[in-house]
């Protein structure tokens, strides 16, 4: 049960599932019964449950070391690492710089992600950040981008996919084909794309030329393709909407 539960919380969750079906719907206040045993053993109340959290959080297997290795190699504190596998070691190689270039190095990391006007903008709260020093302040960042950010696109493309099985399932192999080639090939995400509309006028609809691969921000784009898919008549209005609802899953 462990390795399927990397927070204490979720742990408990599972214990009490378990506990719920294996005794016919009895429940079981996790939280409770370590307070019973607090006052059996004459602890403050809260030592048990609190000691069990913190032990749990506080395990580390292999893949939460790689994990952290790989956030410390991304803000430059670790340059260099091997892996011994007989002996389950890793030997990490570093070399001190300035806190301005662990700043830099988590610069280029969410430059992955964001434009450089949305990365500048987050980056003013890490000075605000309760750490005493750069590189903790810098760490405290990444791990609360991951969890925050990243875990929420992975949690949508779980949804994404979830959808399109229920799709299939639901209307059939035709409707999935069109909900799958929409996903990956939407128009309007398209490089070069464009169409003319009712005057002649060649419109550019192309959103990677329209804001340069998603580096210039602005909320007019938002109302230009709600407008597209009135006017763009290379399709009827309901596979314009299809091919825009794709591209805002492919964003």
């Amino acid at each position: 049960m462990r390795a399927n539960c990397t927070e204490a919380m979720a742990f408990i969750e599972e214990i009490c599932d378990n506990y719920e079906h294996f005794t016919d719907g009895q429940g079981l206040d996790f939280e409770t019964f370590c307070n019973n045993l607090d006052i059996s053993k004459g602890k403050p109340i809260g030592t048990t449950y609190k000691m069990f959290i913190a032990l749990y959080n506080g395990h580390r297997d292999k893949m939460d070391t790689e994990k952290a290795i790989y956030r410390l190699s991304t803000l430059g504190i670790i340059d260099d690492y091997t892996v011994n596998f007989s002996s389950n070691t890793f030997t990490l190689k570093g070399i001190k710089k300035s806190a301005k270039e662990y700043g830099d190095n988590l610069q280029k990391y969410l430059l992955k992600y964001y434009s450089e006007k949305t990365t500048k903008a987050k980056l003013r709260n890490l000075d605000k950040i309760d750490e005493p020093t750069q590189i903790r302040k810098a760490l405290y960042f990444l791990v609360n981008f991951v969890y925050s950010e990243i875990q929420k696109k992975r949690q949508l493309a779980i949804h994404d996919m979830k959808t399109a099985c229920r799709l299939g399932l639901e209307k059939g192999s035709v409707e999935l084909k069109d909900y799958i080639d929409l996903y990956f090939n939407s128009k309007y995400a398209r490089a070069r794309y464009s169409y003319f509309n009712e005057k002649g006028k060649e419109v550019n609809a192309s959103l990677p030329d329209l804001t340069d691969n998603g580096k210039n921000e602005d909320l007019k784009w938002v109302w230009f393709f709600i407008e597209i898919v009135e006017e763009d008549p290379k399709a009827g209005q309901i596979d314009n909407i299809k091919h825009l609802r794709a591209l805002v899953l492919e964003c």
